[in-house]
Formats: C-alpha cells, sequence, structure tokens
C-alpha cells in the first residue's frame, strides 16, 4: 500500500504549539522591552526637570535680586511629574563648622552660617525631587549662602538686578 504525502494531524498540531509558545514568548519579551524603555524616558524626563527647575529656581532668585530663599516646602506640576522643593536653613553648628567671624571682646564668636540679621538664615539647604506614578524618579540638591544675612559680609553680596525694559 501506498503511503499518502504530507503531514498528519498530530504534526501539525505540535507545529501549532511550539510556534505559539514562540510566539508569546517574543510577545513577553517585546512587552517587557517596551515596559523598560517607557520607564527609562520616565528617568531621562524625571532628571531634565529637575535640572532645569533648579537652574530656574536660583536663576530667578538671582535675576529678582532677593536676599534669599524662604524656608518652606513648595510643590507644582510640570508634564505630568509632581516636583517638590524644601528649603530649609543648615545647622551650622551640627556640621561641626568653627565659627568664621571674631566679635569683638566679651560677644561670643558667630558662624557666618549662623541665623543672623533678623532671622534670616545665611545657609540654605534646597532639596528638590521630582515624582511620577512611581514614586521619586529624580533628586537634587544645592546649598545657597546669601551674605547680605551676615553684616560682616554684606559688601560681597551682589548688587540688585537692574528691572529690566
Amino acid at each position: 500500500m501506498k503511503r499518502a504525502s504530507g503531514f498528519t494531524m498530530l504534526e501539525v498540531m505540535g507545529a501549532v504549539l511550539i510556534l505559539g509558545l514562540l510566539g508569546t514568548s517574543l510577545m513577553t519579551a517585546t512587552l517587557e522591552s517596551t515596559r523598560r524603555a517607557a520607564g527609562a524616558r520616565d528617568l531621562l524626563t524625571a532628571s531634565l526637570l529637575a535640572d532645569s527647575a533648579l537652574t530656574d529656581l536660583l536663576a530667578a532668585r538671582r535675576a529678582s535680586g532677593a536676599p534669599g530663599f524662604a524656608p518652606g516646602r513648595d510643590e507644582r506640576e510640570d508634564q505630568g511629574f509632581r516636583i517638590a522643593v524644601e528649603t530649609r536653613p543648615v545647622d551650622a553648628a551640627a556640621l561641626g563648622m568653627a565659627p568664621l567671624v571674631e566679635r569683638p571682646r566679651g560677644e561670643p564668636p558667630a558662624s557666618v552660617l549662623a541665623v543672623a540679621r533678623g532671622g534670616t538664615p545665611a545657609l540654605l539647604s534646597v532639596h528638590l525631587e521630582v515624582s511620577g506614578a512611581d514614586g521619586v524618579l529624580a533628586e537634587r540638591t544645592t546649598f545657597v549662602f546669601d551674605p547680605r544675612a551676615v553684616p560682616e559680609l554684606e559688601e560681597l553680596a551682589p548688587p540688585p538686578a537692574e528691572p529690566g525694559p
């Protein structure tokens, strides 16, 4: 008896099963790759937003000629991310910084980083966080020193900016 050429039903079902498993694993790899690319895009965007927000904040302070940042917290939304800025005085004593400005005899020496005239802090920590759906994605911290807060250093302060046209 002559055998018919072609595939049996069992061979066809085996091939479909193998192709299905391969297709499923390729689809899973593709979805995971897409998810990771989206996460990397969010991290990059958050990092760029953090750098830009901090630069804008410092530039606005310089341009305004303001004596310093007020301690506190500020939040805003940008491109679907939450940007939080917290400004607080730096405790020079806790950092172990030695007094840098000598006072007249009988007065205790003062640190240029201490809270001086009118309770204005001379050194502030500015901490910025950019958060998304996955939590905090980028952080930046910088320090701002205001020589106008220390009477002995007032001559080092830049002059206030001239108003533009």
